[in-house]
């Protein structure tokens, strides 16, 4: 269920990015054409991209983080050679996935 709710949360973000990048390349364009009126819209919309890129760039991180957080331990177990510690953190991990 969490997998999905990320998922659509990553879908509806990217969606988001991907509507607003055609209109951003048009008044960009215009602006290049001299259309100064077309500035300040420019800007409105350039923050409104960059505000959802960064969003997107903070979602996928955290999603990442934890599961280098995961990965890490168990590597470190596995270069100790402790079985034990190995088949702990593989356990533990796979708990945490399932949250």
């Amino acid at each position: 269920m969490i997998y999905f709710l990320a998922f659509s949360k990553l879908s509806d973000s990217v969606s988001a990015i991907t509507s607003l990048t055609p209109e951003l390349i048009a008044a960009s364009k215009k602006v290049v054409q001299h259309e100064v009126e077309q500035i300040e819209p420019l800007h409105k919309l350039s923050e409104e991209w960059a505000g959802r890129i960064t969003y997107l760039q903070n979602f996928i991180d955290g999603l990442i983080e934890k599961w280098k957080k995961i990965s890490d331990k168990v590597t470190d177990a596995a270069k100790m050679g402790n079985k034990q510690l190995l088949q702990a953190q593989v356990f533990v991990g796979t708990q945490l996935l399932q949250c």
